[in-house]
């Protein structure tokens, strides 16, 4: 075996190992906002968008009766070192939340959101654990 393939096979390995550790990071994340933010009548949305370099991943907690956006946090970046920040622009009034955004990443993402927000059928009664 030649050093030139051991090396493009450690590089995978390395890759797919970081990758999982952003899943796992994802994971914790929606978690964390459905066991702070999981009241009644409150839904988690997310949207995401991939750039040529950049992507980002948006997390909204949106009350349904009132449509307004109670938390929201984003991952932005280029490499799998990106972490989730709180985004504080975000809140208040879901039409709209896009134009509030910091960046163009973040603000596709955020329409992402709002798309699958209208596209969510919730059921009337809370479904049991």
């Amino acid at each position: 075996m030649s050093w030139a393939l051991l090396g493009i096979a450690v590089v995978i390995v390395i890759s797919t190992g970081l990758g999982w550790l952003q899943q796992r990071a994802y994971q914790r994340e929606v978690n964390k906002l459905i066991a702070e933010d999981g009241e009644s009548g409150r839904i988690l949305v997310s949207g995401r968008t991939k750039g040529k370099i950049r992507g980002a991943i948006v997390l909204l907690v949106v009350d349904r009766s009132t449509r307004q956006v109670h938390r929201a946090v984003g991952m932005a970046g280029s490499s799998v070192f990106a972490r989730f920040r709180e985004l504080p622009q975000l809140t208040g009034a879901l039409d709209g939340a896009a134009s509030r955004a910091s960046s163009k990443a973040v603000r596709r993402a955020t329409d992402d959101a709002i798309e699958r927000y209208s596209q969510v059928r919730v059921p009337a009664a809370p479904v049991p654990r």
